[in-house]
């Protein structure tokens, strides 16, 4: 399931700076959050050059903790 995510992922191109900032304006147009945290978001967005390798990294650090975690 994750392989076809990331597959899918990488089809939409949300793996690239632009991507990630149209991830997170459809996020934001969809989305219910109270403005407060729209707006941490929208900094998100402007940010996206900074946050997108964070974020990534992030998810994979968690992922392994994860992984050793099961085993």
């Amino acid at each position: 399931m994750l392989a076809s995510q990331v597959h899918m992922d990488r089809l939409l191109n949300w793996f690239t700076i632009s991507g990630y900032k149209n991830l997170i304006g459809i996020y934001l147009q969809y989305s219910n959050l109270p403005k407060s945290l729209l707006a941490l978001v929208r900094s998100i967005q402007h940010y996206a050059h900074l946050a997108m390798p964070l974020q990534a990294s992030l998810e994979a650090f968690l992922g392994i903790c994860l992984v050793v975690l099961l085993f």
